[in-house]
């Protein structure tokens, strides 16, 4: 935590008062990575896109979100709550490569 303080230039007590330890600081994080990758990929759905090209869309919007919310990978122990916002964020995307498959895309 005290790293954590230094790089977002604020004193540990600021920090501890938003964030009371690191697992609750992680789970905010971890909220918001869902919570942006749902709102960036949101158009795909609403633009009706299929096969191919929601593929391509999915890849070139949430490749960026990567690099942001990466860290997250190693750092974590999802709770059951998150680990369901997760799986459903991840059957969507398996729902996106199954519809491609079967209109012959992929």
């Amino acid at each position: 935590m005290s790293d954590i303080a230094i790089a977002a230039g604020v004193g540990r007590a600021m920090l501890y008062r938003y964030f009371p330890s690191r697992d609750t600081l992680l789970r905010d994080l971890v909220a918001t990575c869902v919570r942006e990758t749902n709102e960036a990929t949101a158009h795909i759905e609403a633009d009706g896109l299929r096969g191919k090209a929601a593929i391509i869309e999915c890849i070139r919007t949430l490749v960026p979100l990567g690099d942001k919310f990466q860290f997250l990978t190693n750092n974590w122990s999802p709770d059951p709550e998150t680990q369901r916002r997760i799986y459903k964020d991840d059957r969507e995307i398996e729902e996106v490569m199954a519809d491609a498959i079967e209109i012959g895309d992929v």
